[in-house]
């Protein structure tokens, strides 16, 4: 899993801590806490709702009517943060946000939510074309970058891996809405915005707060997952050797396997 190119060109990336409202707060603690039999990746998965929209969380979800009847009302916390980051754009600036995963309820919603900036998306829905079949990415990569009123681009994975979004008409806002499992996923939504030396470009990685447990969020815990394997791989491709740790975090074992994610999935009480 190393990567053999881009890595050592990589642009700073800022982490904004998002502090999450008392309901999301709430519904992230009964999902740490529960004595549920959940698998480490299923655990994973809710708590990432939790932190990006809850309203998402499925009906086993252990909470009280009340609660979830206040998560469905709540404006999630991360997309507050998105609000403040465009409000606060150039006029002549664009901004693409990178939602790595849920299509449906997260891509769909922050489309919804920013159609004032006549936001677009791109992702598995959109036909890439083929032989004489319309390539609709490329029309609205286009209409993107050469449409004033086209200011927000949504994206996953789908486009950070084949689409060029260097814009060049003045500054781009790069948001994580949350960090990939994937570090050759992060690189190539960081490299997408910096072809071709372009280099007015600022990223935000949305990191949610949660300070009930001493390590913090599952945020934190795939951001630093994702920058180590980042730094193993620069290590390797500068020439240096491959440690054991270093070999442990390229290996095949799955992020919610990992130490800096697995120790925050479960309290230090489950974990006695």
């Amino acid at each position: 899993h190393m990567l053999r190119r881009g890595v050592e060109k990589l642009p700073p990336v800022e982490d904004m801590a998002v502090e999450l409202s008392p309901a999301e707060l709430e519904a992230y603690s009964r999902i740490l806490t529960s004595d549920s039999d959940d698998s480490g990746r299923m655990k994973f998965n809710r708590l990432r709702r939790a932190v990006t929209n809850p309203a998402l969380l499925d009906p086993e979800f252990p909470g009280s009517r009340t609660l979830q009847e206040a998560l469905q009302k709540t404006v999630p916390a991360k997309f507050l943060a998105i609000d403040r980051i465009l409000e606060g754009m150039e006029p002549d600036a664009k901004a693409v946000i990178f939602s790595p995963y849920l299509r449906r309820g997260v891509m769909d919603e922050l489309q919804r939510r920013y159609a004032g900036y006549g936001a677009l998306r791109i992702d598995g829905t959109i036909p890439y074309g083929y032989g004489n079949h319309r390539n609709q990415r490329e029309e609205v990569r286009q209409w993107w970058l050469n449409n004033p009123t086209n200011r927000v681009l949504i994206i996953n994975e789908t486009a950070a891996e084949s689409l060029s979004l260097a814009y060049y008409g003045g500054k781009t806002y790069g948001i994580i809405l949350g960090m990939p499992t994937s570090m050759i996923e992060f690189v190539q939504f960081l490299t997408r915005e910096v072809r071709r030396g372009n280099k007015n470009v600022v990223f935000y990685n949305l990191v949610a707060q949660y300070h009930g447990h001493p390590l913090g969020s599952v945020d934190e815990g795939l951001t630093e997952l994702i920058r180590k394997k980042t730094a193993v791989n620069q290590t390797l491709l500068d020439g240096g050797r491959l440690t054991e740790d270093g070999r442990t975090l390229l290996s095949d074992i799955p992020h919610y396997r990992q130490r800096p994610v697995a120790a925050r999935l479960w309290t230090p009480e489950q974990l006695e």
